[in-house]
């Protein structure tokens, strides 16, 4: 259902895309909210790497170690359901640790995450997140326009509930600055982009037509590298690495 959805494709494409060759030399690598296992089969198959993938769901570990051990992956993988901000408690060095999709914005102790991404890596390990982030260009330039202001309410919340496999999960939008503030000094900033700026992923069953999408997806592509624009999109894919 999430890759039918053409803006959430690109938002994954960028960030695979960006993992992908830090990724090339890494020996082992920890995934951080794996989900289904979708990242985690592209990087396995890109990758002679051995990863682990947490997450605090039993069912998407159980689904995530069905789908990559039918994929041949079996040998290199162990799947745990752990909490992000207890990372600390696996017994293991990582050279590249992720998390992609919104999986951080549900953790309550970020500082207590980057706090144990420190202690599983080493220096010149990367840390690649992405987290979705208030505001986003497209949603108030739009409901600005349509004169709907209260809709960039939800987004401005301190907490608010999305939907996580048909059941409600606790989550925080961050701006950027605000992330910044929670990260420790032995992670230094590589890069970040802005994902579907110009149109986040639930607007995006609204644009009809193969040309259309491919022209918005293009739209969001470049407002993610543009220094103004970057930084005001439904998510932030961000490049941390360990000093």
């Amino acid at each position: 259902m999430i890759l039918s959805n053409f803006v959430n494709r690109g938002i994954r494409d960028v960030e695979v895309g960006t993992l992908l060759p830090l990724a090339k030399d890494s020996k082992s690598i920890l995934e951080v909210g794996c989900g289904t296992g979708q990242e985690a089969s592209r990087v396995l198959a890109a990758t002679h790497a051995d990863l682990v993938g947490i997450d605090v769901a039993e069912g998407m570990i159980d689904f995530a170690r069905l789908k990559l051990t039918t994929r041949g992956f079996s040998s290199r993988i162990q799947m745990r359901v752990l909490p992000a901000a207890h990372v600390d408690e696996l017994a293991q060095e990582f050279d590249l640790v992720y998390s992609f999709n919104g999986a951080l914005n549900t953790e309550p102790d970020l500082p207590g995450f980057f706090a144990g991404a420190g202690k599983v890596t080493h220096p010149g390990a990367f840390l690649v997140i992405s987290l979705r982030t208030r505001p986003c260009f497209g949603e108030t330039v739009l409901y600005r326009w349509l004169g709907k202001r209260s809709e960039l309410a939800r987004r401005r919340a301190p907490q608010v509930q999305v939907e996580v496999v048909g059941e409600p999960v606790e989550s925080r939008y961050y701006t950027v600055p605000e992330l910044l503030e929670k990260v420790p000094r032995n992670f230094r900033l590589v890069s970040l982009t802005g994902l579907a700026v110009v149109l986040p992923p639930y607007l995006a069953p609204r644009v009809k037509g193969t040309v259309l999408q491919r022209l918005v997806r293009e739209a969001n592509r470049i407002a993610g590298r543009l220094p103004w624009l970057k930084v005001l999109g439904d998510e932030t894919l961000f490049v941390f690495q360990r000093v």
